[in-house]
């Protein structure tokens, strides 16, 4: 869904992910990892919708995740601060995000990545 403020068009968390990303990495949506009874937007989902969502993603209980952003989202800090609350310690948030990536001419890709899910068993703490 579009916000009202966005004639045209607007650049969007998803977007700026299909233009460029790290290579691997797939997109945390926080509109979908979230509680869908709430009224409230991006409400923190169950812990069984967030182990089925992040191991969906390809997540698994032992891995580390870094998480980041394109810049002016707070998507990074929010999924960081999920991952947490959800018990999963071995979570980073990448300095400078995707802009320093990049401008470090770090490699990276663009359009969708395909996750082997893997297994997330959480609660939350």
């Amino acid at each position: 869904m579009r916000h009202s403020s966005c004639r045209v068009s607007c650049r969007w968390p998803k977007d700026d992910y299909l233009k460029a990303h790290i290579p691997g990495a797939v997109f945390f949506d926080v509109d979908a990892v979230a509680d869908h009874s709430s009224s409230l937007p991006h409400m923190f989902p169950s812990a069984e919708q967030f182990g089925r969502d992040v191991g969906a993603l390809g997540v698994g209980d032992g891995d580390t995740v870094v998480v980041y952003d394109a810049g002016g989202w707070v998507a990074a800090p929010r999924a960081w601060w999920m991952f947490l609350s959800f018990g999963h310690g071995d979570v980073r948030i990448l300095d400078g995000g995707l802009k320093k990536w990049i401008a470090e001419r770090r490699p990276f890709d663009g359009g969708e990545v395909t996750p082997k899910p893997k297994s997330f068993p959480r609660e939350l703490r």
